[in-house]
């Protein structure tokens, strides 16, 4: 997790650098504090300069030099010497302290942003420092992001490492059309689909293979008492753990196929959801006549070619069809 926080921070730093437009756009989404002033063109930004600092931005200014850290998470917790809310931040190997004891002198006009974590009730401050802080979310840089070709690679750089703001940023016209070479692509769509049908935490696996001239490259979905799994659990009663999986799978040097695996527990609750979905779904095939193998009843929803704008459109209408609620 480190290490993706580390990439995360040298791609966004390189971006800053390279792409004006993304470095007004990162100052004013995530840095900005009201009564700030304006980024000036010899404001720097350095990556982990010290361990206590993710990024480091100086931005000096006729008001005096404002730095700035920003301390970036991706599905990590905070400890308590990072996190305002604690008293441990304040003290002398607090990230606030060490901030502090650092860029700490007249004329230096402390920031601290957390960008990512889980969050935390800033109004409390039982510590006695001249720092601001606020935090951001991944999504806050998601919004508007630049279109610029070194933007959107930043972007898909960011979806890759598991921040789920930024597949739904570039799978708007997403469709996986060609061969195993667009596998990042796919990974993209995979992601953006387990964001918007909510799936519990800790309760899907991602999944890769290849057999016998055939591959597949999709998401298994387990079963928890959780929504919306409690109710897919309910209508497939699956024999074992795992409930359905979706992905995509084809013959080597072949197209992908899109494809929703149902692991029903019984021909009657294979039938029943295949009348189900002929009714709703068009320009898709619905396979039932997979052979029973232990108690597992496979029920295969799957399509090579869809009318939909993006495929991550496509999964999340089969599971809107079995009455899974898909968030935007």
């Amino acid at each position: 997790m480190n290490e993706s926080e580390r990439f995360a921070a040298a791609a966004i730093a390189f971006t800053w650098r390279h792409e004006p437009r993304f470095r007004e756009h990162f100052w004013k989404s995530i840095c900005f504090f009201d009564g700030d002033a304006d980024v000036m063109d010899n404001a720097e930004i350095r990556v982990e300069p010290y361990r206590w600092a993710d990024l480091l931005i100086t931005n000096p200014t006729p008001r005096g030099t404002f730095v700035y850290v920003v301390e970036l998470k991706i599905h990590a917790v905070l400890s308590d010497i990072q996190n305002p809310a604690r008293r441990e931040f304040g003290q002398v190997d607090g990230y606030g302290g060490l901030l502090n004891a650092n860029f700490g002198f007249p004329g230096e006009i402390l920031r601290f942003v957390l960008l990512g974590a889980k969050p935390v009730d800033l109004r409390k401050r039982p510590w006695n420092l001249p720092i601001r802080v606020q935090q951001r979310y991944w999504r806050d840089l998601a919004d508007d992001f630049p279109t610029t070709s070194v933007s959107k690679d930043l972007a898909i750089s960011l979806g890759m490492l598991g921040i789920d703001a930024f597949p739904a940023a570039e799978v708007k016209n997403m469709k996986v059309d060609t061969r195993q070479t667009e596998f990042a692509k796919a990974d993209s769509i995979l992601r953006e689909v387990e964001r918007r049908i909510a799936w519990p935490p800790a309760r899907s696996k991602r999944e890769f293979g290849f057999d016998k001239g055939n591959w597949y490259l999709g998401v298994e979905l387990l079963t928890s008492d959780k929504e919306p799994a409690k109710s897919l659990k309910s209508l497939v009663r699956p024999a074992w753990t795992y409930v359905a999986w979706f992905g995509y799978q084809g013959e080597e040097g072949g197209p992908p196929s899109l494809g929703v695996w149902l692991y029903c527990g019984s021909g009657e609750s294979r039938n029943k959801i295949r009348t189900q979905l002929r009714a709703k779904l068009r320009g898709c095939s619905i396979d039932a006549t997979a052979p029973p193998e232990d108690n597992e009843f496979p029920l295969i929803v799957s399509v090579r070619r869809h009318r939909l704008n993006n495929d991550c459109e496509w999964f999340c209408n089969v599971f809107g069809n079995l009455g899974v609620q898909t968030i935007a």
